[in-house]
């Protein structure tokens, strides 16, 4: 960012930077001031004209008056893009897959309990929330999500169930065809819910369109990541059709095309995904238009989402009528570790993701109905937010979701202190893989806070399940 002493604007957006980023991405991304009565060789070479100026990899980006919505576009769709074509360098991506894949097996048959306190499910609400906010941040988050949802079908452990679901498959040898029919119809049966056997609750029944040799329509009911979602114009299920496309090329080892053609968020009650054997090249997983109105759209999605989530949880009235609104915790992590895995600046995108979740998230209104009488919120002190935010971790009524465990606080100084997360749905009994998986939650807790004291907050997963422990530990600080 260029920049000069007598520059208006150039303070405020270094803070919106520095704010976008996030601090759990200071490995991968870092900001640069530079003074042009400093460096006015700089300022020569990049031409620069106005200030402050911002320029990205060597590209000049944004100048003037910048706004903390141009700021976030801009960021979030260079950083996406450059999540997308980067090489997977992960060894241990596959790995951590399958064991998370089988850990889910293993749970929802009973063949172990993860989380002994409050049990192995939790409610739809925990994913839909994560997913609509992750793709408001940019169209190209579908395309992310669709590809992390294609390595969990091609490294984890569902497509070995569907040959144990499907017998068929493995038995048909010659004919590609006929083992791309008995292929659809053992995801059929994958996600319906009475003929799987495995109550990870994600469906509710499936039903084949149509099937051909070579291309095949399904149609999935009660989708917990899109149930009840409002109609904003554009599918959200990215990751289920990668997850399909995934499992399908495992298991014919043919490139396939998977797209979501009808979903909760293109106003249909159902999800129906088209599914064609591509041959030797799959097209590039098709973008929805970029819309001025998105974000507003998305905003406006995820308060309702997390409205009738909480209607939910509090019993008024149910969300999925025949499946129950609770799914396998295995559902939500496979989800969350596939896209942390697929690149390491993945996590900075979670955790904006969980930044404006936490800004804009309607529980502010419960946190202040069971502050008693604390400052009123935007005006709290950083420990009197840090009472109010673990009260409303540890409120009987917080438990309901099942998202978390109990919450405690270590560390405490005047601006600066840590929360540990127990039963964390998000991490709980996931591998050491070496890095953390709850960069959404490290979001969303410093959104709280900004919305608790009115200050920048910066928050940083120090111990998760992915890194060793058996527990999340988020440090959590002031920042001028």
């Amino acid at each position: 960012m260029f920049t000069s002493p007598d520059c208006a604007y150039c303070p405020s957006v270094e803070k919106l930077l520095q704010r976008t980023i996030g601090f759990g991405s200071v490995a991968f991304a870092h900001v640069s001031t530079i003074d042009i009565n400093e460096n006015p060789e700089l300022k020569t070479r990049y031409k620069i004209k106005s200030l402050p100026t911002l320029i990205i990899n060597d590209e000049k980006v944004l100048s003037g008056q910048i706004t903390e919505g141009e700021v976030q576009n801009v960021l979030w769709n260079k950083l996406v893009t450059t999540i997308l074509e980067r090489e997977k360098s992960y060894d241990m991506r596959k790995e951590t897959m399958l064991a998370i894949t089988t850990n889910t097996l293993s749970s929802a048959l009973e063949l172990q309990l993860v989380r002994p306190s409050i049990g192995d499910y939790t409610h739809i609400g925990a994913l839909q929330k994560t997913t609509f906010s992750i793709l408001g941040l940019d169209v190209l988050a579908t395309r992310l999500f669709y590809e992390a949802g294609k390595d969990l079908g091609l490294y984890g452990a569902d497509s070995h169930l569907l040959l144990s679901l499907n017998p068929k498959i493995g038995a048909e040898i010659r004919s590609i065809e006929k083992r791309f029919k008995h292929v659809i119809d053992g995801i059929r049966i994958f996600f319906n819910r009475q003929t799987s056997n495995l109550p990870t609750y994600f469906s509710d029944r499936v039903d084949i369109v149509s099937l051909e040799d070579d291309e095949a329509v399904i149609r999935v009911y009660e989708t917990a990541s899109s149930t009840q979602a409002m109609d904003i114009g554009e599918p959200l299920c990215h990751f289920t059709a990668g997850e399909m496309a995934g499992m399908i090329e495992a298991l014919l080892a043919e490139s396939v095309t998977v797209r979501e053609t009808a979903c909760w968020g293109t106003g249909n009650p159902y999800c129906e995904f088209y599914i064609k054997l591509a041959g030797e090249k799959e097209k590039p997983y098709p973008l929805p238009k970029k819309r001025k109105d998105r974000p507003e759209r998305f905003k406006q999605l995820i308060d309702r989402s997390m409205r009738l989530a909480y209607d939910s949880i509090f019993m008024k009235r149910k969300m999925r009528p025949n499946t129950g609104d609770y799914l396998h915790l295995g559902v939500l992590q496979q989800q969350l570790t596939s896209l942390k895995l697929s690149d390491p600046f993945t996590g900075s995108l979670l955790y904006a993701a969980g930044h404006q979740q936490g800004l804009n998230s309607p529980e502010i209104e419960f946190i202040n109905r069971i502050k008693n009488k604390s400052a009123e919120i935007g005006d709290m002190e950083f420990l009197e937010a840090l009472k109010v935010l673990r009260n409303f971790y540890n409120h009987p009524s917080s438990f309901l979701s099942r998202e978390h465990g109990k919450v405690r606080s270590r560390n405490l100084r005047k601006e600066s202190a840590s929360l540990i997360i127990y039963e964390l749905a998000s991490a709980t009994a996931t591998p050491n893989a070496g890095v953390n998986f709850c960069d959404f939650e490290t979001g969303k807790i410093a959104g709280l806070f900004e919305r608790l004291t009115g200050q920048n907050i910066v928050a940083n997963e120090s111990k998760c399940w992915g890194l060793g422990n058996n527990f999340c530990e988020f440090d959590v600080s002031k920042v001028d």
